[in-house]
């Protein structure tokens, strides 16, 4: 088994064209055995029986600076000359980008459409997804492109969005329009996209590409700046500070109903606690903006600070009190963390 730390990424795919020029096919999985027959895969792609990889496998190889390109064998026909005619289509795909429980990772995967014959840019790397380089990245009149990227990183020049987000480009990385993505790479969880244009909303996705044939697939990136072992030490460290205070986690447990959490799902749900979450400052410590995929909800995390002078029991009786309530103008504690940054200063952390 590998011992780096990197993201898998990897695809079941299905395309439909509904029109009278007819391309579709489905893939449920995605094998070695596709491998020219159906996708082209350059760069630092490849594939297995898990799909289209872009990270290397072997044992002691770095992952960064890794990009990947797959791509349909056949080009598909934009729109007709002679008629004016636009294709609609639909591209349904699955992927899993997995940092294998590592909070520092990037940087995410395009679906795109470029002309027939392109290919990876030098430098494409990074925030170029694979489908720009380091000198176009914002401007690439000399090789058009249509996409969607999936984005786990914030770069320089994503302004509309704080973090990790889903945008579309059009000849730039920086997106012409994005949303924030609520997403679970740290715990590798599989993200289900469907893509469709219709040329009824006179987006003309062929003069943005300038060609009436093109080729679309999919692009692949990766960066990332930890190793698994080291990694793997922290979280060690760190269960071990959680198993501090048991006592306290019965007390809990006993007194509110509330579910325990471990460190690493309040890291996730919070982005690490990033400032851009941040919802107030108390006396306590601060209280940060989460998301549980779980329960499809957000919720308020609330984090103890080291200089706080409230003492644990102090806190878990207040929070005991406080989860037997019901108002309309109190929030609910679903969970708790006990959890140590440091041996003398315990934390708790209900949500």
């Amino acid at each position: 088994m590998s011992t780096r730390n990197n993201p898998i990424i990897f695809f079941f795919i299905s395309f439909l064209v509904p029109s009278s020029y007819s391309l579709s096919f489905n893939l449920s999985t995605i094998g070695p055995e596709h491998q020219g027959r159906f996708i082209n895969v350059t760069g630092d792609a490849y594939i297995t029986n898990q799909g289209i990889q872009v990270t290397p496998n072997e044992c002691g190889v770095a992952p960064t600076y890794q990009t990947g390109r797959a791509t349909y064998t056949d080009p598909l026909h934009l729109w007709d000359r002679a008629s004016g005619n636009l294709t609609d289509f639909t591209a349904r795909f699955s992927f899993v980008i997995d940092s294998s429980g590592n909070n520092i990772f990037a940087d995410g995967l395009t679906f795109f459409l470029g002309p027939v014959g392109s290919s990876i840019q030098p430098w494409s790397y990074g925030g170029s997804l694979g489908i720009g380089n380091s000198t176009v990245s914002l401007n690439s009149s000399a090789y058009s492109f249509v996409a969607i990227e999936f984005n786990t990183f914030r770069n320089f020049f994503d302004s509309s969005t704080p973090g990790p987000h889903i945008g579309i480009d059009i000849n730039s990385m920086e997106s012409v329009n994005a949303t924030i993505w609520q997403n679970n790479v740290t715990l590798g969880v599989q993200n289900d996209a469907w893509i469709s244009y219709w040329s009824i909303g006179k987006h003309d996705v062929a003069r943005y590409v300038g060609l009436s044939v093109v080729v679309f697939g999919v692009t692949l990136a990766s960066y990332c700046l930890w190793w698994r072992k080291k990694y793997k030490k922290r979280l060690s460290d760190r269960d071990d500070e959680e198993e501090d205070h048991p006592d306290i986690d019965m007390e809990f447990e006993k007194g509110s109903g509330a579910k325990k959490f471990c460190y690493n799902e309040l890291v996730i749900t919070t982005t690490n606690f990033s400032n851009e979450g941040k919802l107030g400052e108390g006396g306590f410590g601060g209280v940060y903006k989460g998301f549980l995929r779980e329960t499809d909800s957000y919720i308020a995390v609330k984090r103890v600070s080291k200089g706080s002078k409230q003492g644990l029991k102090e806190y878990a009786s207040e929070v005991k009190i406080i989860s037997q309530l019901r108002h309309r103008n109190l929030v609910q504690v679903f969970g708790f963390l006990v959890f140590s940054e440091s041996k003398s200063t315990p934390g708790i952390g209900p949500t």
